[in-house]
């Protein structure tokens, strides 16, 4: 009777330990999960502050100067380490004037007349043809090659970018775009602007910052380089899986990169929401766990280490106390 009690609370406490375990261990697990969810935060924002500052810096040359020229614009640009720019996910900078329908064709002449102005602008013509009253043409880009179609293209006719240039000269503050196609390229991207205003002029109001608006300056990211190189090319994360989407709604629509589309996720063991602010834009990431997601091995195997090993003690005590019962009964 009593190697049956013992074997009873043997068996108990040993089930007990391996649930202790197990439970132990799942949460490590999901602290581990929930640490790296928050790298991929912090690492997103830190290289988007980083290329925010980059267009700070133009905006506060524009800010002392009243105005940019090309030969200023390269300047800043040449200036810049290449890790802080391109090699970080910034395909290339732009520089954006608001100019009347009216005054098309004398914009162009300007432009075109420019003092040291390269070769490229020489032929600068506003593209493609539109009837809005106000036009917003690429004016400046670097680095310019491979990019000549984006010389003069006209943002007024893509209604995506035309939102977010109102909203940077409206607001004050840095816009984004969700995925777009390059008129460079023919593939999907996404743009960032910083509004001008003219020194001087108050932008308290809404009204003011509209009568005072000049222009714009703006990043783009080609949407199948710009986060391999925020993140590495090396996968830091291959046991999970994570998308961004540019702000708060995580419809298809506004995806802008998903770091393994081979996979979707079901009925992940973890999943969690990040959302990261930066100068009033927003964006949310979501990652998820895949089923290869795990602590080293050996935390892994634990739980069963500890139901083996207090099956095996069990055993052993139970076939020790009927050897001494048997030995005592001869």
């Amino acid at each position: 009777f009593a190697v049956i009690i013992i074997s009873i609370i043997m068996s108990l406490a040993t089930i007990f330990a391996g649930y202790v375990t197990q439970l132990t261990v799942k949460q490590k697990l999901a602290r581990f999960f929930d640490r790296q969810a928050d790298q991929i935060g912090t690492t997103f924002h830190s290289k988007i502050s980083t290329h925010v500052s980059v267009l700070n810096g133009l905006q506060g040359l524009w800010n002392i100067k009243g105005s940019l020229d090309h030969q200023s614009f390269l300047t800043y640009i040449n200036s810049l380490s290449p890790n802080t720019t391109y090699q970080s996910g910034i395909s290339g900078l732009f520089y954006i004037i608001p100019v009347s329908n009216a005054d098309r064709k004398t914009f162009e002449n300007k432009i075109r007349t420019e003092k040291n102005i390269t070769l490229v602008y020489q032929s600068f013509t506003i593209h493609p043809d539109s009837v809005a009253e106000i036009l917003y043409p690429v004016v400046y880009v670097e680095p310019v090659k491979s990019r000549e179609n984006t010389v003069g293209n006209d943002f007024s006719t893509f209604p995506e970018r035309l939102k977010s240039v109102e909203y940077a000269r409206d607001q004050g503050l840095l816009a984004t775009t969700n995925l777009t196609t390059f008129v460079s390229t023919g593939k999907p991207g996404f743009l960032f602007f910083l509004p001008l205003y003219q020194p001087g002029l108050p932008t308290d109001s809404l009204e003011e910052r509209q009568k005072a608006f000049r222009g714009l300056i703006g990043a783009s990211y080609r949407a199948d380089s710009a986060f391999g190189q925020i993140f590495g090319k090396t996968d830091t994360y291959p046991y999970q899986d994570f998308q961004i989407y540019q702000g708060e709604d995580t419809t298809p629509d506004r995806l802008l990169y998903d770091h393994d589309p081979s996979f979707t996720a079901q009925n992940p063991r973890f999943e969690t929401t990040r959302v990261v602010r930066l100068q009033g834009q927003t964006w949310t990431i979501k990652a998820q766990s895949k089923p290869n997601f795990s602590l080293l091995d050996e935390e892994t195997r634990l739980p069963a280490l500890v139901f083996i090993s207090g099956f095996l003690i069990t055993t052993l005590l139970i076939v020790f106390s009927l050897s001494q019962y048997f030995k005592a009964t001869k």
